[in-house]
């Protein structure tokens, strides 16, 4: 007797993977005490004792419902928590303070990053941390629009941002940044770290400029960025594991600052570090962030 107020309130979810479920909503009923009895004449204006049945059973239906949905699955599995644990280490592998993990494929020539509410187009593929294929806009041949906002898991609305037109990255996502304790469909178990190749096709909308300051690009750096360079380089030369130390220390310190200009500092500074540990080993410096 309900069927048309739950279509009404649990349309079927058919976006991408990588796209964060609809958030549950409390249901509309679509009947009352009066059109269940509307067929009878003679029937009481007020509730009966058979109405106030109906009415327990739909509420005792609902919460039961709903605990089921909210508590699906654990927290973060030991093997995705095992998996991110290791994967942290590896060479090219770098760390947010939120936890999510990139490392860059291939660098784009864009100059330009999305903001909140940009349009934009990606191809991706995503997997779970065995290797299983969830998802993937390579296999239907045509890139995703998405938008940067919180339509899409918390992975994506953060690596989105630092990325240009061009850039080819791999994501590590921990269970808290992709859809945490729940299942997602049949084929992404609740808890699980997921692993999304990314590819920034293009973007429309509003846009900030690259971040391109580094040690071999100064003139693309302010004059407190340049400052921060020299001091780098007077303090540790080329030693790129004491520049690696400077660096976790400032993403350590940089998850309990409040102050967007304060954040936006410290972030820049991983950067240069960053660059700067790659001019050390050899490596081509440079790239998007």
């Amino acid at each position: 007797f309900c069927s048309k107020g739950w279509v009404r309130s649990v349309p079927l979810h058919t976006a991408t993977i990588g796209t964060a479920p609809p958030p549950l909503r409390p249901l509309p009923c679509c009947w009352s005490y009066r059109s269940i009895e509307s067929s009878k004449p003679k029937s009481p204006q007020g509730p009966t004792m058979t109405n106030l049945r109906l009415l327990r059973l739909l509420a005792l239906f609902l919460y039961t419902f709903f605990a089921t949905v909210s508590i699906s699955s654990a927290a973060q599995t030991p093997e995705s928590t095992a998996f991110l644990t290791e994967n942290a280490s590896k060479p090219g592998v770098k760390v947010l303070p939120s936890g999510l993990q990139y490392k860059v494929l291939k660098s784009g020539d864009g100059t330009k990053h999305p903001v909140e509410g940009t349009s934009c187009s990606c191809h991706y593929e995503g997997t779970l941390i065995d290797g299983t294929v969830i998802d993937s806009s390579y296999e239907r041949e045509k890139p995703v629009e998405v938008h940067v906002d919180d339509q899409v898991i918390k992975g994506w609305a953060e690596a989105m941002p630092l990325m240009v037109e061009g850039d080819v990255w791999e994501l590590y996502i921990p269970s808290d940044l992709a859809y945490g304790d729940s299942s997602y469909g049949p084929k992404v178990p609740g808890g699980s770290a997921l692993i999304y190749r990314m590819e920034m096709v293009a973007m429309f909308g509003p846009t900030v400029p690259a971040f391109k300051c580094g040690p071999d690009k100064l003139d693309k750096c302010d004059d407190k960025e340049k400052a921060y360079v020299a001091k780098m380089k007077s303090k540790f030369g080329t030693d790129a594991s004491e520049m690696e130390k400077e660096r976790k220390r400032i993403e350590k310190v940089s998850g309990d600052i409040v102050k967007e200009e304060l954040l936006s500092w410290a972030k820049r500074r991983m950067i240069i570090l960053e660059r700067m540990i790659e001019q050390a080993n050899g490596d081509s410096v440079g790239e998007e962030l």
